[in-house]
């Protein structure tokens, strides 16, 4: 009869069990505390993101359901035909842009999907890397062209006229839906040939997911 194996990598291993109780969701949640690794022993890198993950799609899901309270405005951000293929490039981006957006509207709140422009890519001016964008107040479109064409450093008149756009979210349920789900069944979250170190597929803005947590149960 085989035996299973102990892992001994870890000593003095405490595991924690809680209760993660949002605005609508209860979650549970199992986790180690105070590991200390063997001598020797090499803790693990976290890999590269290489595409819109089930577990991601899960967790930016949760995110979304308890705080569908807060969206009320949509907005997206596109770039001309000479857009950049470097994920560290768009990721700076997006991070001026809205630290921008935080220095014009105090206190907004936010999150971001990344996806790749099928349409745009299937008529052979390739797979562009844009922004969706929800917050939680009107910015006006002028402010956000005037800003993203600045940040990207483009001078065409036309890619600022049609690189963002910005509505009124009607259907919350709806537009949820479509940053989570329909992006990522579609070919909107396949990273195109050529484009490297995509990263991360989404963001919110810290602390506005409003969780308590409850400790159920220590064992050693």
């Amino acid at each position: 009869m085989a035996l299973m194996s102990l892992d001994t990598r870890y000593i003095d291993r405490k595991i924690v069990s809680s209760v993660l109780v949002y605005r609508n969701d209860v979650r549970f949640r199992v986790h180690e505390l105070e590991m200390k690794p063997t001598p020797g022993s090499v803790s693990g890198r976290r890999a590269k993101i290489q595409g819109y993950s089930e577990k991601s799609k899960r967790r930016y899901r949760e995110y979304l359901r308890n705080t569908a309270h807060l969206w009320s405005h949509e907005m997206q951000l596109s770039y001309a035909w000479d857009y950049p293929t470097s994920g560290p490039t768009v990721k700076n981006h997006r991070k001026l842009f809205i630290e921008s957006l935080q220095r014009e509207h105090k206190g907004i709140n936010w999150t971001w999907r990344l996806g790749f422009q099928q349409k745009r890519g299937n008529n052979g001016m390739g797979y562009a890397p844009h922004f969706h964008f929800m917050t939680d107040r009107f910015v006006d479109k002028d402010w956000i062209a005037d800003t993203w064409a600045r940040i990207v450093g483009s001078s065409d008149a036309n890619h600022r006229k049609a690189s963002t756009h910005v509505d009124k979210i009607r259907n919350t349920d709806g537009i949820i839906n479509y940053m989570v789900n329909y992006m990522a069944k579609d070919a909107e979250t396949n990273v195109p040939e050529g484009f490297e170190d995509v990263g991360r597929f989404w963001g919110i803005e810290r602390g506005i997911v409003e969780c308590e947590e409850y400790l159920m149960k220590l064992l050693v």
